[in-house]
């Protein structure tokens, strides 16, 4: 999440969340790049990823090693 600040950005002003790990945003306001980079992101019930939303910006962080070719999820 630091290399897209937009990205962070955009989830801070235009998301809402729903329930515990579920969030919306409005359709018209998703870029093709923001959607492309949150493509990335698939929700679990155990996730192995958090957003850390503690500082000016989100960062993903890892709850757990992840291995290569694993699917990241919050």
């Amino acid at each position: 999440m630091e290399n897209y600040p937009e990205v962070s950005e955009f989830i801070r002003n235009y998301s809402l969340m729903i329930d515990d790990d579920v969030f919306e945003a409005p359709r018209h306001l998703l870029t093709q790049e923001m959607t492309d980079e949150c493509a990335l992101f698939n929700h679990s019930c155990e996730p192995n990823c958090d957003f850390d939303g503690s500082n000016d910006s989100w960062t993903l962080k890892a709850r757990r090693d992840i291995h290569v070719g694993e699917e990241l999820t919050i």
